[in-house]
């Protein structure tokens, strides 16, 4: 296999649009995962708002419950009632009886309360059956009296000096305040209150969480909505560019597929008739060895017309690329520069097994490319060898022709009056993302790389 090496010292970039871009399958798929984020974020900020709420609702029901016990402690047991209670006095505790029964146990939250001594005896309760027994004090007990602070907790009433207050609800909100006495002692005032307000804070909490839920749902439909329309804006835009420039490619490839055929097989035929009339002509003068001569040259214009023809329907019909192949279909443009004595090699990178598995897309823009370049060797490159490369490189083609012919002077092609064909491959590289490249010389040969991104 001869391989081209065109000694070639001038560059060109004709187009360069390269840059990131994002596969089809890539885009489609960052769609769906901004969707299904969106969506998914959306529903573990609800979670995580319903867990942070229900905690934050029930620490402000303790909170409440701790300074409202305060409140009853230090209203309603003064240090001579507290003492008074220590020293069981029946009168204390029935004055503090009554105002309980009356004014917290039935118009309030309440549902209970105790005074213990330091040593664990109740020495009042509202549960007349309580009062003068003995209990062990719990930890938080024995702190509380320790503290000047009432203390709170969540009890699901399981110590045995709660069970009179188990038919009371399966939770309530226990809350201890110290209460001095007028001797100088301490004495526990103990409040059960109903758990139900933890319950109500925590269906507001609910409430309010699911009511901004369906506000955000409703907001990134309308983001989404939004979002889309301005899309379909824009493909209807991008359509209406891409049909015109298919308008515009038709209109050129008809140019180009007249200008091919005139110059080419109408040309040829026009000659071959030529030849034919001098044929004739020979035949009647007698002159057989001329005839014969001028016939093989006739036959020879025939077979190379022929075959710019095949060339021409091949371009007519370019579904048979993805019949036979690139590697086959890319054989076939070479046909043309062979009859005419031009070596050409075509080489395949990857393998043509893996080249199989490029896309109808990159099959035809390779196809196209390699067209255009071989279609210039033919007619301006007066070239003997030509090298024919095709690449995969990531997500794109990188396509090298070669040949070791006379060259250009790569300005002309940088002017407003540049070839036809390379701007042509200049706009379809940018149309891809791609670049346009090109080394030549005047009687240096010409190397062009054409870079395509999908």
């Amino acid at each position: 296999m001869t391989h081209v090496v065109a000694p070639v010292n001038s560059h060109a970039v004709l187009a360069d649009a390269r840059g990131p871009r994002l596969a089809r399958r890539q885009r489609d798929w960052t769609t769906w995962r901004l969707v299904a984020g969106s969506l998914v974020a959306l529903c573990l900020m609800l979670a995580f708002g319903l867990v942070v709420g229900a905690r934050l609702a029930e620490r402000q029901a303790l909170i409440d419950a701790r300074r409202f016990t305060e409140l009853l402690g230090s209203t309603f047991i003064d240090p001579g009632t507290a003492d008074a209670l220590a020293h069981h006095d029946a009168s204390a505790v029935s004055r503090l009886d009554r105002v309980v029964r009356d004014q917290l146990v039935h118009g309030t939250s309440v549902r209970r309360v105790k005074v213990w001594s330091s040593d664990g005896e109740v020495l009042y309760s509202d549960d007349p059956t309580e009062i003068g027994r003995r209990y062990p004090l719990s930890d938080l007990k024995r702190g509380a009296l320790r503290s000047d602070a009432a203390v709170e907790e969540v009890s699901d009433l399981s110590d045995s000096e709660s069970r009179r207050e188990r038919p009371l609800g399966s939770r309530l909100i226990e809350v201890y305040a110290p209460v001095p006495t007028a001797s100088g002692q301490r004495v526990l005032f103990e409040a059960y209150l109903s758990y139900d307000r933890v319950l109500e804070q925590r269906e507001a909490v609910l409430r309010t969480l699911v009511g901004l839920a369906i506000l955000g749902f409703v907001a990134l439909a309308a983001v989404q909505l939004a979002i889309g329309l301005m899309n379909v804006r824009w493909l209807r835009r991008r359509q209406r560019a891409v049909d015109e420039h298919a308008r515009a490619t038709a209109e050129r490839d008809r140019r180009l597929l007249a200008r091919n055929l005139h110059d080419g097989p109408v040309q040829d035929l026009v000659g071959t008739a030529y030849v034919v009339d001098g044929a004739r002509a020979a035949t009647r003068a007698g002159d057989l060895a001329k005839a014969e001569s001028l016939l093989g040259t006739a036959s020879a214009s025939l077979r190379e017309s022929v075959q710019g023809l095949r060339a021409g329907i091949a371009e007519l019909y370019p579904r048979s690329i993805h019949q036979v192949g690139l590697p086959q279909a890319l054989d076939n443009l070479a046909q043309p520069l062979r009859t005419r004595g031009i070596a050409v090699t075509v080489d395949i990178r990857p393998t043509p097994e893996v080249a199989a598995e490029l896309d109808s897309e990159m099959v035809a823009v390779a196809h196209n490319c390699v067209k255009e370049l071989l279609r210039n060797v033919l007619r301006h490159a007066d070239a003997q060898h030509v090298d024919v490369i095709v690449e995969r490189v990531g997500e794109g083609l990188l396509v090298r022709v070669c040949d070791d012919g006379r060259g250009m002077d790569v300005a002309e092609t940088e002017s407003e009056h540049g070839h036809l064909g390379l701007q042509a491959l200049a706009d379809l590289a940018n149309e891809h993302r791609g670049s346009l490249e090109l080394w030549s010389a005047p009687g240096a040969g010409t190397e062009v790389r054409v870079e395509l991104s999908w």
